[in-house]
């Protein structure tokens, strides 16, 4: 006999998936279900489903199972991960643009509205990156990398960089932890 439809999905699903837990209730309960995305993980390899199902009877009326249909949508999901990742960021250097800072700056201040959490807009002047970068094209555009690796080591805390006209000159920090300032994470920068 094979596994049980639920114990299958335990053994390739990933632990404490919400979605994992409410497919089991369904199932536990006998609903239909249609359209449930989920990750799972295959051969060691990250994959995503899209499984529906209902469940079917024997002639008799008793509960015989799940009739339904798994697709792999992996690439799918890869397509849209990477579609996501290039409206938010600059594809060489990896630094947010200005969209996403935008929703970075806008959290923030609504954090800041709702719990107390403080936050800091620092402007970092990288000397005639703007003009560097003008004449060296993409090549000139490494440095940035580099640079957000130093930003995010001195915030110690979570530290967006932003890569604004050309120039990547605004970092934005949000500092969660007491005794963390905008003081120590510019100092630590210098």
């Amino acid at each position: 006999a094979g596994l049980h439809f639920r114990d299958f999905l335990r053994s390739i699903g990933v632990s404490g998936d919400a979605i994992l837990e409410q497919l089991e209730a369904d199932i536990e309960t006998r609903r239909t279900f249609s359209g449930v995305e989920m990750q799972v993980s295959v051969g060691g390899a990250e994959r995503f489903w899209r499984l529906t199902g209902k469940p079917a009877c024997d002639a008799l009326g008793a509960f015989a199972g799940y009739i339904g249909t798994a697709s792999d949508i992996t690439a799918a999901k890869t397509a849209e991960r990477r579609i996501n990742y290039l409206a938010h960021n600059d594809p060489l250097t990896g630094l947010v643009n200005r969209a996403r800072f935008n929703e970075h700056l806008k959290q923030a201040a609504a954090r800041l509205e709702r719990y107390g959490s403080s936050f800091c807009v620092l402007y970092l002047d990288l000397d005639e990156f703007k003009a560097v970068n003008d004449r060296g094209g993409a090549r000139s555009r490494r440095p940035p990398a580099r640079c957000r690796g130093r930003v995010e080591l001195g915030a110690r805390e979570y530290v967006t960089n932003s890569y604004l006209n050309g120039s990547p000159a605004v970092a934005l920090g949000i500092f969660s932890r007491p005794g963390t300032n905008a003081l120590a994470a510019a100092e630590a920068l210098a």
